[in-house]
């Protein structure tokens, strides 16, 4: 008995020592786990504090590029998603979005400088740069939670950086946010044509679907069985190669593929109706369209003018003393009112493709550079004409009538001779050879246009002074097709950039508007993204003169 009651005591306390053992790794435990995700509690405070879950932290993300903390600064981070002012100068914070466009500085576009003596003019610009930013909202607004968090992690490192580890160790980019109560619309860019093509009749439609309908837009290309896009040659080959991320928001590929597939129809109800008459595909979180399809843009005018005027409102009111700060109220209005006019062709779509189109940090600055190579500090653009010249597979496929570079250089002539005559009228004497401009800005893709150009400037016979890139790469085709063989697709974006910039370099264009790269230059132009504050554009096809009224296979 005694033995026996000795080994129940011992039992007993044998138990007691087990219980308390167990407590005191379960106290020990409960400091450093959550018990409903098994990971430690200063963990779950990071995410919780970062507005992330662990299954988007430690996903394969479709993340964006990441140029880095000297390229993308915190002021900037903070810029692009128009987190409250880091300092007391808001109309230079309110134009941090506006510098990621091809928009060349001291534009109109960048500057919100009134045009003198020109309200309508001046309303067109403001109404465009508004949906312009109305899209940007759009785009960034769903990571502005989490941005105004991470930001403050990447001003204060020492702080955090235990949480800034988990970051980087599952290689979260300072571009990349999980947005996770956020629905979206993605599309791939496709390669059936040209930029031109691809950008302003294809992707501009998605674009303007995703926002009618409340949806972040982005384009994926070389993933999940997607194919590479052709202008693209960096590893990644999709937009990103040359062109800013469309949003802050990443998606995972398990998302990507799992996502809703939809059709034509389907985005046209997202543009006419801002939602799919389908419940179930409307409630999905992730819709598909395989290619950014070519629809009319026209369909969906009235509604989205009703729904952008009621965006832009909205933004304008939430970011009231920025934008106070670049225009009255007054003006504001105007523009509002400019925005929901249904008779306008060109707004919408117009925003669309200049959003799209933003070159990357990267290629930015190169841009900057390459342009003031080109041109000297006091460069006159009221007094250059530009002359883009589309050849090569443009003429040779049938698409449009080209003319030589012997007409070209007539052509210039003769404009410059006819608006130093319209210039001079109120003169009793009009002197018929002289000319209104002292230099000619030349951009193609074909190298023969290039090179018969450069012998023309070394002759100086010409009485223009000839400006052209003679580091083009000068592909000779705008064909996706032919150019994704190649392996310089991002060279080819960067020679065309140039190009487009160079003739934003002018006061007078005249553009080939059989050609959707020069419809490109044609919105660049008309809203005010030139050094100029008014270009003068013209199509070859209204010339006075039939011999350079080019046609288009179309027309």
């Amino acid at each position: 008995m005694k033995q026996s009651g000795f080994r129940t005591r011992v039992t007993h306390v044998t138990v007691v020592i087990i219980a308390i053992f167990s407590l005191l790794l379960w106290l020990n435990l409960s400091l450093d786990l959550n018990f409903t995700t098994g990971y430690s509690s200063e963990y779950a405070h990071a995410l919780s504090y970062l507005d992330i879950s662990d299954s988007w932290l430690n996903s394969t993300r479709y993340g964006n590029t990441d140029p880095g903390q000297e390229t993308l600064t915190n002021n900037i981070l903070q810029g692009l998603l128009l987190l409250p002012k880091p300092d007391n100068n808001d109309a230079e914070f309110l134009r941090i979005p506006l510098t990621q466009s091809v928009a060349l500085r001291n534009s109109s576009f960048l500057t919100w400088k009134e045009v003198p003596g020109d309200e309508a003019r001046t309303t067109h610009y403001d109404a465009h740069r508004l949906i312009y930013l109305a899209i940007h909202e759009h785009q960034h607004r769903p990571a502005r939670k989490e941005a105004a968090k991470r930001i403050e992690m990447y001003k204060n490192p020492g702080k955090y950086s235990e949480w800034l580890a988990h970051l980087n160790k599952s290689n979260v980019g300072r571009f990349d946010y999980e947005c996770r109560d956020v629905k979206f619309l993605i599309s791939s860019i496709g390669n059936v044509g040209g930029l031109g093509y691809e950008i302003r009749k294809a992707s501009a439609g998605v674009l303007l679907a995703g926002f009618n309908s409340g949806r972040v837009v982005n384009f994926v290309n070389n993933i999940n069985g997607i194919q590479p896009w052709g202008l693209a040659s960096c590893p990644r080959h999709d937009i990103q190669c040359f062109f800013m991320p469309l949003s802050p928001c990443v998606l995972t590929e398990a998302e990507l593929k799992n996502a809703t597939n939809i059709g034509v129809g389907e985005l046209k109800q997202m543009l006419v109706n801002g939602k799919v008459d389908d419940h179930n595909l409307n409630n999905a979180k992730m819709l598909f369209i395989k290619h950014a399809p070519v629809v009319n843009l026209a369909l969906a005018k009235q509604k989205q003018n009703r729904n952008l005027k009621e965006f832009v409102r909205s933004m304008y009111e939430n970011h009231t003393e920025s934008f106070s700060s670049v225009m009255s109220s007054d003006r504001f209005e105007r523009a509002l009112t400019k925005i929901g006019d249904p008779n306008e062709k060109w707004l919408m779509e117009g925003a669309a493709v200049s959003y799209i189109m933003r070159p990357n940090v990267e290629y930015s600055a190169k841009l900057t550079n390459r342009i003031d190579e080109l041109f000297h500090a006091d460069f006159d653009p009221v007094k250059a004409l530009g002359i883009p010249i589309r050849a090569s597979d443009k003429c040779t496929s049938g698409e449009s009538e080209c003319l030589s570079f012997e007409n070209y250089t007539d052509l210039s002539l003769a404009f410059s001779r006819k608006k130093a005559g319209l210039l001079n009228l109120a003169n009793t004497t009009i002197n018929l050879t002289s000319l209104a401009h002292d230099s000619i800005v030349i951009s193609t893709e074909a190298r023969e246009i290039l090179d018969l150009a450069i012998v023309l400037q070394k002759q100086q016979s010409f009485p223009l002074h000839l400006i052209m890139n003679d580091q083009d790469v000068a592909q000779g085709t705008g064909n996706v097709k032919s150019i994704s063989k190649s392996e310089n697709g991002d060279e080819i974006m960067y020679s065309t950039f140039v190009s487009i910039q160079m003739q934003l370099m002018t006061g007078d264009t005249i553009v080939n508007c059989c050609s959707n790269v020069h419809k490109l230059l044609l919105i660049f132009l008309k809203y005010g993204f030139g050094r100029a504050a008014v270009n003068h554009p013209q199509c070859l096809q209204d010339n006075d003169n039939p011999a350079y009224q080019v046609r288009c296979a179309w027309s």
